[in-house]
């Protein structure tokens, strides 16, 4: 005949150690109890992803609508506001003069953009692909332009072409649809 296992005596929550107590009253459920353990881990795993499904629906849209956020009122015109960051290091080492950047305004940003622009200059702080920050002398050229495919693609050329020209890892270009009124 098997021998029979002796069940334990149940204990009451006095002759529990205190630690045993308070890890009780915080426990909902009995975590070695898989039938009781499953259900709870199923109802927050659904609300974990529920809630990533969420914030993703939440981020695309926003992102997916960003370009068409501009909604101009009467005797107002869609156009894009972009700015585009002209670093004046290579490296770390200041090497492109106001005169060469000049040239490059008058050969290259004159020629893109007809309609003019607004070049203001200042310091910088830019950090490269796993380099230390760097401090630099930098431009900034802003222009109000047409919301059309030919201007996105007159400022990636810009970009491109001082990226060749002066060796440089990159540079940053920010672009939103505006309403203007002149």
């Amino acid at each position: 005949m098997p021998a029979q296992r002796a069940t334990p005596a149940p204990v009451s929550e006095a002759q529990m150690p205190r630690s045993a107590r308070s890890r009780k009253s915080k426990v909902p459920f009995n975590i070695l109890s898989p039938d009781r353990a499953r259900p709870a881990l199923r109802s927050i795993l659904r609300r974990a992803r529920l809630g990533a499904v969420i914030m993703v629906t939440a981020v695309s849209a926003g992102c997916a609508t960003t370009r068409e956020a501009a909604v101009c009122a009467a005797g107002e015109e869609k156009m894009m506001f972009a700015q585009l960051f002209f670093g004046r290091n290579i490296g770390a080492v200041p090497a492109i003069s106001e005169a060469q950047f000049g040239s490059f305004v008058d050969e290259v940003l004159s020629r893109r953009f007809p309609e003019g622009m607004t070049h203001l200059s200042g310091t910088g702080h830019w950090r490269g692909a796993g380099k230390a920050p760097v401090r630099e002398q930098s431009e900034v050229v802003t222009l109000v332009l047409p919301d059309v495919p030919a201007s996105y693609t007159n400022l990636e050329g810009a970009r491109r072409e001082y990226m060749a020209r002066f060796g440089q890892e990159s540079v940053l270009m920010t672009y939103q649809p505006v309403c203007t009124r002149v």
